[in-house]
């Protein structure tokens, strides 16, 4: 679907502090639920795994069940849940990973 508007954005940026690649996306409140979350992340992974890069993680609030559901669509799985502080408070969170072998045999980069 092209709708020649701003939707949101995607990102991915190497983290020294855990060294590897995390990523994200975020679409825009009046266009969630409307499909471009998928394929949004699917050209991400596509761009960063054909860069070179060997995996991607990205790290959520648990609470946040449609980031997951997206996520593990596209072939990432948990690898870790932690805890951290979000605007004072402790959030428990996850840690999800994907990387290039599983997503190249996952058949979404056709």
């Amino acid at each position: 679907v092209n709708l020649n508007k701003y939707v949101g954005y995607v990102n991915y940026n190497y983290n020294n502090k855990e060294n590897r690649y995390e990523c994200g996306v975020v679409i825009e409140s009046k266009y969630r639920g409307c499909g471009y979350s998928k394929p949004a992340l699917i050209l991400l992974c596509k761009q960063a795994f054909s860069s070179g890069i060997d995996s991607l993680y990205d790290s959520f609030e648990k609470n946040r069940v449609h980031a997951l559901k997206l996520f593990q669509n596209v072939g990432f799985e948990i690898v870790e849940e932690k805890k951290w502080k979000n605007f004072n408070q402790i959030v428990s969170g996850v840690v999800v990973k994907i990387e290039r072998n599983k997503f190249i045999k996952s058949n979404l980069t056709k």
